[in-house]
């Protein structure tokens, strides 16, 4: 049984309109999703250098955190001048599931083993995901998503291909949908009863 998600998620279609417009964002630019309680334990290091190894070109990064987590990474970001134009950071933001809904890509290069709950949102929001191995999350992705290590090399490869297919992105965020639902409250007290049945 995996912590359950329960994220609303009607008006997808306005509310990632809304959020484009708010960053003057180009419609068709994407977008590669960073949060985490503790940046530093959860990759930010590695996920802003997989960013920087990029090809794919029409995209941004959003980086959501609280105030005191983004105000200290302001400090590291001039290291990463190829990115300058492409970050926008966000803290305290009044909804965060939304920042999983208007994302095409969530990127966990994180060095904590307890399952990041993080990686089943943004599966339910349609968002392809990659995951270090380290993490107990590894079980519910497959193994295209799975980084051998927060520091995987073929990652930026990965991102750049399925960035470049269209119909393969919303092929996997579709899926991985799908799979997340599976994870819903109902679903999990379902599989909770009979689990007690069987005992």
């Amino acid at each position: 049984i995996y912590p359950s998600i329960n994220i609303n998620i009607e008006n997808e279609d306005k509310i990632k309109i809304d959020f484009y417009k708010k960053f003057n964002i180009d419609f068709d630019t994407k977008l590669i999703f960073f949060t985490a309680k503790n940046f530093k334990t959860s990759g930010i290091k590695e996920f802003l250098d997989i960013c920087s190894n990029l090809n794919y070109s029409n995209f941004k990064i959003i980086i959501a955190g609280d105030k005191r987590q983004i105000g200290s990474l302001q400090f590291s970001l001039p290291k990463y001048k190829k990115l300058e134009e492409k970050i926008i950071l966000i803290d305290d933001y009044k909804n965060f599931d939304e920042l999983f809904l208007v994302s095409d890509i969530f990127l966990l290069p994180t060095h904590n083993k307890s399952f990041a709950t993080n990686i089943l949102k943004a599966m339910f929001c349609k968002c392809v995901v990659f995951l270090s191995i380290k993490n107990d999350a590894k079980e519910v992705i497959d193994v295209f998503a799975s980084m051998s290590s927060p520091t995987d090399a073929t990652i930026a490869f990965k991102i750049d291909a399925i960035l470049l297919d269209e119909k393969e992105l919303e092929n996997i965020k579709e899926q991985n949908n799908k799979l997340a639902r599976e994870c819903s409250i109902e679903n999990n007290l379902k599989r909770f009863n009979e689990e007690i049945s069987n005992i």
